[in-house]
């Protein structure tokens, strides 16, 4: 339910949960009970609608109690949601403060305010901040995250395998990840799924590999493509073992609405893995509403949704992305909580139609006319409000709803500006905070060669405990060759006597038939004859047609 509010001779668009009953309507205007919104907030670059999503944020958060998380940002401005934390100092805003009768927001009031968070990287290329290097270099705090690699499931493994979601492929990876102890991390899990292949016993250990052999043969083409997959990982590890310390806490993000909490995925340089990063944090956050002792509402901020969402999802990470946008305002209701998400974009027609539908109120700054003949194409404005779209002023905005009754088409609204700064054309992230903060620049040197040493270590351990399992096959091979050379000697040696022992046997029946002419029966029941055949063959009786072939066998030497 929208209306507007009259306050010091200006008017302000305000929200609250609407109901058919008129007295608890009024109850909501008056405490400002929000309800779950998916907003779109659209119009070209420069018309306002940065300020204004910051603005509707910060009202959010100072009426509603929202937990304002700003999870993606604009190529080009990242972190431009951390000014937040410093003073307004344009000319046309502290004129605006001033028409709006507020007061400017002081330096004291501001610092500390904003949270920056990074997933966690290694990655050299993009590790740069305004051409500063953040390995080497004092820069404005970040908080470096990962996720528990237990929480990598069949979506998250999908986009991490470059959406090979084959059962086989998959399967394997989920099955082996059950089996990680809360310390193991990447080589256990490669050695994991190692243990249910066949390796060679001659072996050469590839730490970008975890030490895993993943030759071309059939029988290891699902490795190959798992184990290909967690390389990008190990330089960018923001899945790590289930007890690190890096392991990020959404519940606690979420009661805690003093702070402005901005995810930047700015140093991540693979888009795949920015995707994955992503999907991670939102499934993280469903996680902590459905599971979590929440306290708060929350605000989500996604800025520029086409870069993220194509118009027509192709791959498995949009298509897993645009379920959990769409799955928060499930999830907000059965919770009881506020659940709003403010959705921006510089594009109406390369945003994702499904989710353009599904936003219930859409805030439409000035578009080009491309967007304006788009929307016009589809039925979704009328002519009229089709040219009061192009003439509004930066600045102004229509409040476009399902919910038409509350507010008419024909309102031109004025977009309010914040208290305190927002990003400007040439300025940037990294020269503000200096200029405001500079006694609270960090090194993070010692955090990187504490994150390279645990790499490093889990290299080594990985590499010895391979090894060791190398040498231990190789003993048991060795042990079954010894076997089988003694059995082989052993055979031989009896072969040997019982071939001494048939000479004797047949000199000795050629002796019976020719000097004492016994029968073939007769020579059988000769004791000489019993003993050395249960010698050879381990029983007295010997076969009659045995003694008839010795007899015209050539007489032994």
């Amino acid at each position: 339910m929208a209306y507007l509010w009259e306050y010091r001779g200006q008017e302000y668009l305000c929200e609250a949960q609407d109901s058919e009953n008129q007295k608890v309507r009024n109850h909501n205007r008056k405490n400002r009970v929000i309800e779950n919104q998916l907003i779109l907030i659209a119009g070209e670059a420069g018309t306002g609608k940065t300020v204004y999503s910051n603005t509707l944020a910060e009202e959010l958060n100072q009426e509603g109690g929202h937990t304002i998380i700003v999870l993606t940002e604009k190529k080009g401005t990242e972190m431009d949601w951390g000014y937040r934390q410093f003073p307004p100092t344009s000319k046309e805003q502290i004129e605006a403060l001033k028409e709006q009768e507020e007061p400017i927001a002081t330096k004291k009031e501001l610092q500390d305010n904003t949270i920056i968070y990074s997933p966690l990287t290694l990655e050299t290329k993009g590790l740069l901040i305004e051409n500063k290097n953040v390995k080497t270099e004092k820069i404005p705090p970040i908080k470096w995250y990962s996720h528990p690699i237990s929480s990598l499931d069949e979506e998250s493994l999908s986009c991490l395998l470059r959406g090979q979601i084959d059962d086989e492929t998959v399967n394997t990876a989920v099955r082996n990840i059950k089996k990680l102890k809360k310390t193991d991390w990447l080589h256990e899990l490669a050695n994991n799924i190692r243990e249910s292949i066949r390796e060679k016993t001659e072996y050469e250990y590839d730490a970008e590999k975890f030490g895993i052999d993943i030759g071309e043969s059939t029988d290891k083409s699902t490795v190959k493509k798992i184990i290909t997959g967690l390389t990008a990982l190990r330089q960018n590890p923001f899945y790590m073992p289930e007890d690190s310390e890096y392991n990020i806490d959404m519940t606690e993000i979420i009661n805690d609405n003093k702070h402005r909490h901005v995810f930047t995925r700015k140093f991540i340089t693979d888009k795949r893995l920015r995707y994955l990063s992503l999907i991670s944090d939102l499934k993280a956050i469903e996680n902590a509403l459905t599971y979590g002792k929440i306290k708060n509402p929350i605000c989500l901020v996604i800025e520029e949704v086409p870069y993220w969402l194509s118009r027509s999802p192709d791959t498995i990470y949009q298509k897993e992305l645009l379920r959990l946008i769409l799955s928060f305002q499930r999830i907000g209701r059965s919770m009881g909580l506020g659940i709003t998400m403010i959705l921006t974009t510089q594009n109406i027609q390369a945003l994702n139609r499904q989710l353009f539908i599904s936003c219930n109120n859409k805030r439409v700054f000035r578009l080009n006319d491309g967007d304006v003949a788009y929307l016009l194409k589809y039925g979704y404005v009328t002519t009229e409000l089709s040219k009061r779209i192009k003439t509004l002023r930066n600045g102004q905005f229509i409040y476009w709803s399902e919910k038409r009754q509350d507010l008419e088409d024909s309102i031109r609204i004025k977009a309010y500006v914040p208290r305190y700064s927002f990003h400007k054309v040439g300025t940037n992230y990294y020269t503000e905070y200096n200029k405001y903060y500079p006694e609270k620049l960090v090194s993070y040197k010692e955090h990187f060669t504490k994150l390279e040493e645990f790499i490093t270590v889990r290299d080594n351990k990985a590499k010895d405990n391979i090894m060791e399992k190398i040498q231990i096959e190789k003993s048991k091979t060795q042990e079954i060759q010894i076997r089988k050379a003694i059995k082989k000697n052993k055979t031989d040696e009896t072969k040997d006597n019982n071939k001494e022992l048939r000479k004797q046997l047949q000199i000795h029946i050629i002796k019976l038939s020719t000097e004492k002419n016994l029968s073939y029966r007769k020579i059988a029941e000769d004791n000489t004859v019993k003993a050395l055949w249960n010698l050879i063959k381990g029983t007295e009786k010997i076969n009659l047609m045995t003694i008839k072939a010795m007899l015209e066998t050539e007489k032994p030497e």
